[in-house]
């Protein structure tokens, strides 16, 4: 996931890198995406000209999760409060959880 806001007035890019779990499903003749869920790796924040500067509470940022922790902090930076149970690399048992619905609905 990439995308362009703002951060304290600097116009910076925010990276996520993510794993995707994607079920397809055949229907009509088609095939159609019947759901997608993501896995998070990472994520970095860079400004978008490379003479800006963000200044970054290194305290706030210790507060969120390290599979994405700059999402969180940009996102609670414009009043959003940002999720704290999305499957990441740091909490396994979140992703086991994603993975083997994905094994039981090959199954079915």
């Amino acid at each position: 996931m990439e995308t362009r806001t703002e951060q304290d007035g600097v116009e910076v890019d925010l990276f996520a890198y993510c794993r995707y779990v994607n079920r397809v499903r055949r229907a009509g003749g088609r095939w159609r995406l019947a759901s997608v869920d993501c896995v998070c790796e990472k994520d970095t924040m860079r400004p978008v000209h490379p003479g800006d500067r963000i200044d970054i509470d290194a305290a706030r940022l210790a507060r969120y999760r390290p599979t994405y922790k700059f999402v969180s902090y940009n996102l609670a930076s414009h009043g959003i409060t940002p999720r704290d149970d999305l499957p990441g690399d740091d909490r396994p048992d979140l992703c086991r959880i994603v993975y083997a619905e994905a094994e039981a609905w090959l199954r079915t």
